[in-house]
C-alpha cells in the first residue's frame, strides 16, 4: 500500500531526533544480521546513538538537508544529505542517511525522500551524488532500482571485522 502521497516532509527538529535514533538502531539490528557481527550489533544503543544523532543535529553544516517523513504526526523516516565527505570532490553531493521505520518500508516512503534529496541537492547545482552502503546491505536494490550506479568498494572495519563498502553513483547534472 502506497503512502507516500499522504507524508509530510520537513525539517528535522532536535524533538525529532529521539525517533531518528530508534528507526536508526532497529533498522540496523534486523537489515544487518546476519552481515554484521553480532558483537557489533549488540554494541548499538538508544543512548549512545541519540547523541550520535544530536551531534549531527546541532553541528550541521549550511549545506547540509536533513529531513524527517511524517505520517499522521508520527516520524516514520528521514533521510540526511549534503557535500560528499571523503575524496573532496567539488560539486559532489553525498546521501549520508536514509532510513525508514520497518512497518513503513516498501510503501514509496524511502522513493519520495530520495526524490526530494535528489531534486534539492540538483537545484543546489551539484553535479553528482554518491552513497556508501555495505556491499551485502540488503536494500542496496533500491539504490539501483532508483538508478544507482556502482562505481567504487573499499573495506570498513566494524570492531575488528572486516566488511566491503559499495559506493552507489547518480549524475545529478550532465
Amino acid at each position: 500500500m502506497e503512502i507516500a502521497k499522504e507524508l509530510i516532509i520537513r525539517d528535522v527538529e532536535l524533538s525529532d531526533i529521539q525517533i531518528i535514533s530508534q528507526i536508526n538502531v532497529n533498522v540496523w539490528k534486523s537489515a544487518y544480521k546476519g552481515v554484521i557481527p553480532v558483537n557489533f550489533l549488540d554494541s548499538i544503543n538508544y543512548q549512545d546513538n541519540f547523541q550520535a544523532w544530536k551531534k549531527i543535529f546541532n553541528n550541521q553544516g549550511k549545506d547540509e538537508l536533513f529531513l524527517v517523513a511524517e505520517l499522521n504526526s508520527e516520524v516514520i523516516g528521514f533521510v540526511w544529505a549534503g557535500p560528499e565527505r571523503e575524496k573532496g570532490i567539488k560539486n559532489q553531493s553525498e546521501l549520508y542517511a536514509i532510513y525508514i521505520k520497518e512497518i513503513n518500508q516498501r510503501k514509496g516512503v524511502g522513493k519520495k525522500l530520495f526524490t526530494i534529496i535528489f531534486d534539492e541537492l540538483k537545484k543546489r547545482e551539484y553535479q553528482s551524488m554518491v552513497l556508501w552502503t555495505l556491499k551485502e546491505n540488503p536494500y542496496r536494490f533500491f539504490y539501483e532500482s532508483l538508478g544507482g550506479e556502482l562505481n567504487s568498494t573499499k573495506k570498513g572495519d566494524f570492531n575488528g571485522t572486516k566488511l566491503f563498502l559499495s559506493e552507489y553513483h547518480w549524475i545529478l547534472m550532465p
